[in-house]
Formats: C-alpha cells, structure tokens, sequence
C-alpha cells in the first residue's frame, strides 16, 4: 500500500472551502423546512433547515440570518402574517460558506415570503378537504346553544389584550345582564399553542355541565403566527366538542380551520361579546312581549266581563222596579174593586145595611189585612225572585271567571301542556316543519330548544 504525506486539519479544511467557493460562486435558491429557530443576543438568527421523505429527514444544514439582514424577517412576518418557528416552509437565496471551524453554513440573503404562503394555503386545504371528509365540517354548528348563555368557559392567555376587552364589554352592558365567566388560561400562539388550547378544551370537557358555550378569543396586536389554528388536531377537537364553541381570534388574514369548525366565528373578541349580550337581550325582550301580551289579554276579558256584569245588574233593577209597579197597579186595582163592590152592595141592599153594618165595618180592615198580606206575599216573591237572579248572574260570573282562569296560559302549562314555536311562531301541525329545523318549546318552567330529527302526519294534522 503506498505511503500518504498527512497534511493538517486546517489544510483539508482550507481545500474543502476553496472547492466550495469555487463550485459554487453565486446565490442559491433552496427550499427546507425550519427544523428550529433560535437568536443570539447579538441579533443573529440561527436556523437549523431539513428536508423530509415521508416523515424522515434526508438532509440537514445550519443557516444564519445576520443581524445586519435582520429586516428579512420583518419583511416575511409582514407579508405572511407569521414568524419564522419551527415547521415553516421556506424558500431561501443563500450563499454556500464554509468556515475551517464551523464548518458548513448558508447565509440567507432573501426570504421568498410567496412560497411560504402558498405551502400554508395548500397544507389549509388538504386539512380542510380532510375534515370536512370525515364528516366534521358543521358538526358543531348543530350544537345547541343555549338562548340565555351566561356561564362561558374562555380560552386565551391570562394576559391577552382581547381577554380585557372581552370581560369590559359584558360587564358594561346597557342590560345589566350577568355572565359568569371561567378562565382557562392557554396559550394562544407560537409553537405550544396547539398543545396549550388542546389541554384546556379536555380540561372544559371534563367539566362540561358546568358551561353553557366555549369560547377561544386572542386579541393585542397584529394577525402574528397563527398557524395552530390551522392545525387538523385542534380543528377536529372543535368539531367534536360537546359544547358550542365560539371564535373571536382576531385575524386579519383568512378565516382560520377552527374559525371553519366552530360554532359561530366572529372577528374580534368584542363582537363575541356583543354576540352574547345580543342573545341574551333578545331573550329577554321575546320573554317582556310575551308578558304584555298575556297582561293586555287578561284585561281585555276582565274588561269584557265586567261590562256583561253591568248589563246583567242594569237589567236586574229594571226587571225588579217593573214587578214592583206591576204589584202596586195589581193592589190599586184590588182596592178600586173594593170599593165599588161596597157602594154597589150598600146601594143594592140598603134593607141590610142596618144587619151588615157591623159587618161592614169589619170588611174593610179585613180587606186591607187581606191586601197588605198579598202585598207581603209580593214583596216576598219579588225579593225571592231578586235574590235568583242574582244567584244566576253570580254563577254565570263564577263560570266565567273559572274560564278565564283555566284559559290563562300559565294554567294551561301547570296542567302539563307546553307551547312549541319555530321562528317566534307557535305551532298547530307540522306543516312547514323541516328536518333541522330548530323548535323553542315553552313549558311551566324555562324552555326546551330542539333540533327536529323527523317529522309524521296525525290524524289530527290539517
């Protein structure tokens, strides 16, 4: 075997950089992933690049972002809305530099921000091409949520400007209404979030009769790193929760995956909150219309009823007063015939007036007592008559008043029966009731709301 002169490290080195410099003079383009990202103090950005093949790495370098080209990164956090962290897409202009000590580096001169936005545009669709797939897409838009929802569990970090905002507009609504509100502090971005809001639902989950809603808010600054709410994990968690969830992220981009998959997505967590504060007054004013049509009913029947009372008592005393002059022409009339029965029998028996008249004398009072007992009689019959229909009225009245009772809305329900709306309009059949449709069913205490799964034909049904 032939003998080798050694030469010094330093010398391989020197050669290895001088053939790289001269096999590659210029700028390069490269596409990588940022395997990790960390800053010096100095200012300088070191990034650790891969490229993968079905999960595995193929290749790996080290590249540097000067401090002096620091306005690099300003410039791809501006156009992309996100920093550079670990699972970026990158396409980098680098220079090939070897250095005896360090060894291999790539000096990143440009960042291709286009590029970028693209791999996060396709990664967005396959993800939701994927949900929606499995069947996820809307599946927690069914969720029923409640028409006054007062006990909300938030999820965002403990010091976010948008959990400010948030507690301020619900506590200083017009109404007065009082929403009792459960933190769970998570992170809400940068490379722990998706795993930060991932524990906070499961631990919203384990507690979840205690909460009407969840709602996911961040607020505070611009749009930055909000790939995790892009993520298929968390996206599917949303979908899936048991309870609705509601978004207020706050973006300025694209409405996100979780956006997609929610409940209801709202811009900014103070239009979650006027959302809330609107369900809620809207429930209140349905709840006062209600009560004063139900007041303005039972005082048109009171009114009702009261003018039958008033006609039956005008009609009484007039019935009353007309037996009592018909008695006293009947006692006049008896007296005329009296009297002229006398005269006759004084003129006709003038023989007898002597025999009869002890006899006459005693005919009289025994006529007026005869009178004034028929008299009696009468007064008796009409008070009777009186008391009748006084007793008939107060019956009807009774009746009535029962009626009224029994017709109230409030009785109807304590009886076990419930009113069913869809829209704000009760229902009678089932006629323009869609499978979906969400019904509001009213009972003695609080309100049912249902999604209907199926409807069928009665024979009582129009």
């Amino acid at each position: 075997m032939e003998s080798l002169r050694p030469i010094r490290l330093s010398e391989l080195q020197s050669s290895v950089r001088e053939v790289l410099q001269d096999a590659f003079p210029n700028s390069l383009w490269v596409m990588a992933e940022a395997a990790s990202v960390r800053q010096s103090p100095q200012g300088h950005t070191y990034l650790e690049l891969v490229e993968k093949t079905s999960g595995r790495v193929t290749a790996q370098a080290r590249a540097t972002v000067w401090a002096s080209q620091s306005h690099i990164l300003a410039e791809f956090r501006e156009q992309t809305g996100q920093v550079v962290s670990s699972g970026t897409q990158l396409l980098l202009c680098v220079r090939v530099s070897f250095h005896e000590v360090y060894g291999l580096s790539l000096n990143v001169t440009r960042i291709d921000s286009t590029y970028t936005l693209g791999e996060m545009a396709r990664r967005k669709a396959e993800t939701l091409a994927r949900l929606e797939a499995e069947g996820c897409l809307g599946r927690n838009a069914q969720r029923v949520l409640a028409m006054v929802p007062q006990n909300v569990a938030v999820i965002t970090a403990e010091s976010a400007a948008g959990w400010g905002d948030f507690q301020s507009r619900l506590r200083g609504n017009l109404y007065g209404t009082i929403f009792n509100l459960t933190l769970f502090a998570a992170a809400v971005q940068g490379d722990g979030a998706e795993e930060s809001i991932l524990s906070a639902l499961r631990a919203i989950e384990i507690r979840q009769q205690e909460f009407d809603c969840v709602i996911i808010i961040r607020g505070g600054g611009g749009a930055v790193d909000l790939s995790c709410f892009d993520s298929y994990v968390l996206g599917h968690a949303v979908a899936l929760f048991p309870l609705p969830v509601l978004t207020g992220i706050g973006h300025e981009r694209d409405v996100s995956i979780v956006d997609m998959m929610a409940h209801r997505s709202l811009e900014t967590p103070t239009a979650v909150a006027e959302y809330l504060i609107a369900r809620v007054n809207g429930f209140v004013a349905t709840v006062d219309e209600c009560a004063r049509r139900i007041a303005a009913c039972g005082n048109r029947l009171l009114s009702r009823h009261q003018s039958n009372l008033q006609s039956s008592a005008a009609g009484l005393a007039i019935l009353v007063s007309n037996s009592l002059h018909s008695r006293e022409l009947d006692l006049r009339d008896t007296l005329t015939r009296v009297e002229t029965a006398i005269t006759t029998c004084v003129q006709d028996n003038l023989q007898h007036l002597a025999a009869l008249q002890a006899r006459c004398v005693q005919a009289p009072i025994s006529i007026t007592a005869m009178a004034a007992a028929m008299l009696q009689a009468s007064c008796t019959r009409i008070k009777d008559l009186a008391d009748l229909v006084i007793e008939r009225n107060g019956n009807r009245l009774d009746l009535w008043a029962k009626t009224v009772s029994l017709r109230d809305p409030a009785s109807v329900m304590r009886q076990g029966y419930s009113i069913t709306r869809l829209n704000g309009i009760a229902l009678r059949t089932t006629d323009g009731v869609h499978v979906g449709a969400v019904l509001h069913t009213t009972l003695q205490s609080g309100t049912l709301v249902s999604t209907v799964e199926a409807t069928e034909k009665g024979d009582n049904d129009a």
